[in-house]
């Protein structure tokens, strides 16, 4: 089976995880690492014994890159992914995906001019206590979802030279764009319906400077979704329980509780990061059945992948095959008889998908 030659762009910690999952795929050659940083990249590219590039413009031009997978900072992406569309390049591109509304369809334009595949790293849709919550929904144990939640109690992002951009509303959007992006399309997932308005509050309460230099995104909101269905998702998320570090999470509280509530009863989540397992309570009773999962909060299935592997495995399948989305999306599409257009927009010899 020929393999889909690709190229990694951005060498920074993100970056070097896409690289090492791409070197363990059967579906994807790593082609080369490209970064404008010398040092990021000689790092990158020794690690993996991979060639080096810093021109993108010229990693562009080469006939032996089918794809490329963008790490950069959010604030880069809009031209790195309108670049490598102009090239007839398919596009796996870091969450989130840019910091406007403008920016997103422009990317979203280009991949459909150019008639190839386009795909958002939410890979926290690979996550097994996700991929279990979501069966069972489609499954119809709790009813129609109506009340959706994600409590997430934690320390701030990490601090290193590489990640004080995090902390520029300008460059990252702020928090509820650079890390709750996740979870408003876990809410979206779930619901398997349309957001039409969402309330937020939120402030800047304890962390007014990072590592000496100025901080202007929120450390704390709470957010509230209302979806067409009539089902209504909160996100509570808490990031100044902890010291900074430069692993993320490192030094500090972290917890993190969801939860899905339909007119039969509840699931819950169980355990910290990574949840271990799932618990559903029988809104007539006081029955409670609980799903344990593995000791990672994941298991290599066919499907449920850790999240970096699972992602590339659709990614690759949406390239070779011409799927209009993600396998969780097509098997919900079937099942609740949805019109998989409205999921991502099919072209010939390919589709722009975002899952």
């Amino acid at each position: 089976m020929h393999k889909i030659g690709t190229a990694v762009v951005g060498c920074g910690r993100r970056g070097g995880d896409l690289a090492r999952t791409l070197r363990a795929s059967r579906d994807f050659d790593l082609v080369a690492v490209c970064d404008t940083d010398e040092q990021r990249l000689r790092a990158l590219g020794r690690e993996h014994a991979t060639e080096m590039v810093s021109d993108y413009a010229a990693l562009l031009r080469r006939d032996d890159i089918d794809a490329i997978a963008i790490a950069t900072p959010q604030f880069s992406h809009r031209n790195l992914a309108v670049g490598a569309f102009g090239q007839g390049r398919h596009v796996f591109c870091e969450k989130p995906l840019a910091c406007t509304v403008k920016e997103c369809d422009d990317m979203i334009a280009a991949a459909r001019e150019a008639r190839r595949v386009f795909i958002v790293g939410q890979q926290m849709r690979y996550h097994l206590h996700l991929q279990r919550i979501a069966e069972l929904i489609q499954d119809g144990v709790i009813g129609d979802p109506t009340m959706l939640w994600l409590k997430e109690m934690r320390g701030p992002f990490r601090v290193s030279p590489e990640h004080m951009w995090i902390f520029d509303q300008s460059k990252s959007g702020g928090m509820l764009v650079e890390k709750s992006c996740h979870h408003f399309d876990m809410f979206n997932w779930l619901t398997f319906s349309k957001p039409v308005s969402v309330y937020a509050s939120g402030g800047q309460d304890v962390f007014h400077e990072m590592a000496g230099e100025n901080n202007t995104i929120c450390d704390n909101a709470f957010a509230v979704v209302n979806y067409e269905n009539g089902a209504r998702a909160t996100l509570t998320l808490c990031m100044f329980l902890g010291r900074s570090h430069p692993r993320e999470g490192g030094i500090g509280y972290h917890q993190r509780d969801i939860g899905v509530a339909g007119e039969s009863g509840l699931i819950q989540t169980e355990g910290g990061m990574p949840q271990h397992a799932i618990n559903i309570h029988e809104s007539t009773s006081h029955n409670t059945t609980r799903i344990q999962l593995g000791p990672n909060g994941t298991v290599p299935t066919p499907f449920n992948q850790p999240g970096n592997v699972g992602i590339f495995m659709d990614f690759a399948a949406c390239i070779r095959e011409g799927r209009v989305a993600c396998r969780a999306e097509v098997d919900r599409g079937e099942a609740r008889g949805r019109d998989l257009g409205d999921l991502c927009a099919l072209t010939e010899g390919g589709c722009s998908a975002s899952n």
